[in-house]
């Protein structure tokens, strides 16, 4: 048995956790290492613990052959072809939580952003064009916000709700009633919030949950915030709400097909390999993100010195219990 644990995508801010003569570090992504690592070498990788930049496909799984556990640091694991791993029987491992607080927090700075034009400010100031006519804002307290999904983090978005004194509607199959909200249908939530923000895993059966047929429903004031998964939204019909003034604006920290988005050399690298779709996603969410009343970050919205460790101590008790077996 090989003792070695090999993981990819590893961060400076990572490394000092990680100082183990049975790891492996590799700051790049499993589908880079693969092409520079010998047959013989690839033969021995029986752990691997990758993050959401790396692709576990079918391709990767068949350079692996020993492969028996992915401990992956992230929560989501659509990075993963599962149904080929169960063939394999090979174990996925993810964080099923972690910086619940982290991520609601980098919400309501997304919301307070949009809601008092603090991105446009800043640009203006730097460059010496400041006008406070351009950046009449709302009071949080008079605005309705829609938390789709009550998970750990809409339910720590919805407590920060409280603390502003918003008022706030909710939608969930699984109700909390500890919360004190009001849950109402998905309709009645995108009908009559001012903000609405999602908190739901992605699974296939809510692809593009919100779409053009939602846009057409909300309020022309209204915002979208997205820190859950890029899957959830269909930029294309987003980008139309937007410039056709059927909502306010919007703050994305994920985007499908998020990797070409937010890395031009990553994009120029795999263009070859990179559907036509995302392509144009693509551009769309270029377009997108030089508007006034749109924010896009890089999926930044877990990404602080505590999160990170809570991630690694999770993933280090994931690779110990599988080893314990």
């Amino acid at each position: 048995m090989n003792n070695k644990i090999y993981f990819f995508e590893v961060r400076e801010t990572e490394k000092n956790s990680l100082l183990n003569d049975n790891f492996v570090l590799f700051d790049s992504t499993i589908n880079n290492v693969l092409k520079n690592i010998s047959k013989v070498e690839k033969e021995k990788i029986e752990i691997i613990s990758p993050f959401i930049n790396s692709s576990i496909t079918k391709d990767v799984l068949n350079e692996l052959p020993n492969l028996k556990l992915i401990a992956t640091r992230s929560t989501g694991v659509n990075h993963i072809d599962i149904k080929e791993c169960e063939k394999r029987n090979i174990t996925v491992k993810n964080v099923p939580s972690y910086g619940a607080t982290t991520v609601a927090q980098y919400t309501f700075g997304l919301i307070l952003c949009l809601t008092r034009n603090i991105m446009k400010a800043c640009e203006d100031v730097k460059s010496q064009n400041a006008d406070n006519e351009k950046y009449l804002g709302r009071d949080l307290n008079k605005l309705t916000l829609g938390v789709v999904g009550t998970g750990q983090i809409g339910t720590g978005v919805c407590k920060l709700a409280h603390a502003f004194g918003m008022k706030i509607l909710a939608y969930d199959l699984f109700e909390k009633k500890d919360l004190k909200i009001n849950y109402v249908s998905l309709e009645a939530l995108i009908k009559n919030s001012d903000i609405i923000t999602l908190h739901v895993p992605y699974k296939r059966e809510n692809y593009h949950i919100f779409s053009k047929n939602e846009f057409n429903q909300m309020k022309n004031t209204a915002f979208l915030i997205n820190t859950s998964r890029g899957e959830l939204v269909d930029v294309f019909a987003l980008y139309e709400a937007i410039i056709e003034n059927r909502i306010r604006g919007c703050a994305l920290d994920v985007i499908e097909c998020e990797k070409i988005n937010f890395n031009s050399d990553f994009f120029l690298k795999t263009i070859g390999e990179t559907s036509k779709e995302c392509i144009k996603q693509a551009f769309i969410a270029q377009k997108m993100a030089e508007l006034p009343n749109v924010i896009i970050t890089p999926h930044i919205a877990y990404n602080t010195s505590d999160a990170i460790l809570e991630i690694l101590k999770i993933t280090m008790d994931n690779i110990k219990d599988f080893n314990n077996k």
